[in-house]
Parts: C-alpha cells; structure tokens; sequence
C-alpha cells in the first residue's frame, strides 16, 4: 500500500513539474491556485517560486512568479505593483486592479463587499447594488456603468461598479455621474439605478404658487 501510494505521488509530482515551462505567469497563468503548485516547478536554487492572484474587471488571477531567495515581502509587493497594477494603469487607464502574492502560504481570491467603485467595478452588468455594504445605513447604493479606454488602441471596455451616495446627493444623479466621470479616468459614466429606490419628490412649488395666489387676491378685495 505504502508503495502504491509513493508511485502515485511521484507520478503526480512528474506531471506537475512538465505542465509548467518555468515559474512564470506565461507558463502558469490561472493553471494554478496553490502555492504548492508554484513550489513544484524547479527554477534556480538561490530563487523560490510563489503565487500571485491579481484582481481586474471583478475577475481573479492566479499564476506563479519567481523571487530571490533573500526577498523580504515589502520587495515582494514592491516587484508584483510594478509589474501588475502600474503595467496595468498604464494601458487601461480606469481600471481598478489589486494584487497580492505570497512565497510562504496560499493567497485568498479577493473579495470586496464595499460600496466602492474600488470593491465592485466589473465588466459584467450585476444589475443591483443590494449587497454591497455602506458606510453610512441612510445613504443609497447606486448602481453606474462607465467605459476603460485600452491605451494603445481606440477599443474600450464597459464596466459597471457600484459608489455610495449620500442622501443630498440622490436629487440629481445625472450630475453625481459627472462628478464620477470628471474625478475618474473613466468616461461615460451614467447612472442606472439605486439601493434602495430613489422616492420620488413630490413638487411643492404649485401648491404655494396657488396660495400666493390667493393670499394676493385677499387683499385686493380687502382694500377694494
């Protein structure tokens, strides 16, 4: 038994290493998920092989890069921000884009929950904001679509996100969506709806334009 399980082992780890070119996110782009996977692949002894999940569009990534064996985690962030979230800032400006990686244990998908263009923007229209978490229980949850240019050609993409709006804001969401747009590298970004709905605002101005109305009357006829 105890050699039956040994082959099946070496069979597994003979596979692993031959599926991967190198410890490198051409070879291992989202063919991994475990650190364990990255650890297979040889590489160079003074380098160690960890794993990297970015985040872009609402959508997790998970490959394999290689560090020196003497990095610290501060130079671990450092590498994977220029490589990842500045390579990407550059070509689409707009885009929000996380990443993180690790050379001692697994990393966790990122998950944002926030009512935050930061925790919701997606290249899928989710339809709702409802379950997102606010900052503030009064204000509203709104729902906005927008556009990422692609820097080095004229494509774009659409996107969608979710922003917390404070009640005296919720009047004119056509002029909340220009704010957004004039404070973001996106652009067209437009509204769509709110969590929860928007009440409607009753306009008080005809009812007191009829009492002046009739205020005024009154005393024409009290003085005539």
């Amino acid at each position: 038994m105890k050699l039956l399980f040994v082959f099946l082992y070496l069979i597994h780890y003979i596979l692993s290493k031959e599926n991967f070119s190198g410890c490198n996110e051409e070879s291992t782009f989202d063919k991994v998920s475990t650190l364990e996977q990255c650890s297979t692949i040889e590489i160079d002894e003074e380098n160690k092989c960890c794993i990297v999940v970015y985040s872009l569009y609402g959508k997790n990534h998970f490959y394999c890069s290689e560090f020196n064996k003497s990095a610290e985690q501060s130079e671990i962030d450092s590498k994977i921000k220029s490589e990842t979230i500045d390579e990407f800032n550059n070509l689409f400006p707009g885009a929000v884009v996380k990443v993180k990686a690790s050379c001692t244990q697994n990393v966790e998908p990122f998950k944002g929950n926030k009512c935050s263009i930061e925790d919701t923007q997606s290249n899928e229209n989710f339809g709702s904001c409802a379950n997102y978490n606010k900052n503030v229980s009064s204000d509203y949850c709104c729902l906005f679509s927008g556009k990422v240019s692609e820097k080095e050609s004229s494509r774009y993409t659409n996107v969608y996100f979710c922003e917390e709006i404070g009640q005296s804001e919720v009047n004119d969401m056509d002029e909340t969506a220009t704010k957004i747009d004039r404070g973001s590298e996106m652009f067209d970004v437009a509204y769509i709806k709110c969590n929860p709905d928007i009440p409607e605002i009753t306009p008080l101005s005809g009812f007191y334009l009829n009492y002046n109305k009739f205020f005024f009357i009154s005393l024409i006829l009290f003085f005539f």
